[in-house]
């Protein structure tokens, strides 16, 4: 009876880990998708440079 109990509590926990797991995957698809993933400005702490010329 005790067996039974606990591999319905370890099914249960491995659904909730395996239904978190394809959330956050699909959450990262649509940062993605958005493209909120990653920054398209330049960070603060840089600075532009233009092109080099060689005379």
């Amino acid at each position: 009876m005790a067996d039974q109990k606990s591999t319905k509590i370890i099914t249960v926990i491995i659904y909730f880990l395996i239904i978190a797991l394809i959330s956050l995957i699909l959450y990262s698809l649509f940062l993605i998708i958005n493209n909120s993933y990653y920054s398209i400005d330049t960070p603060r702490n840089s600075i532009k440079v233009g092109t080099i010329s060689s005379k």
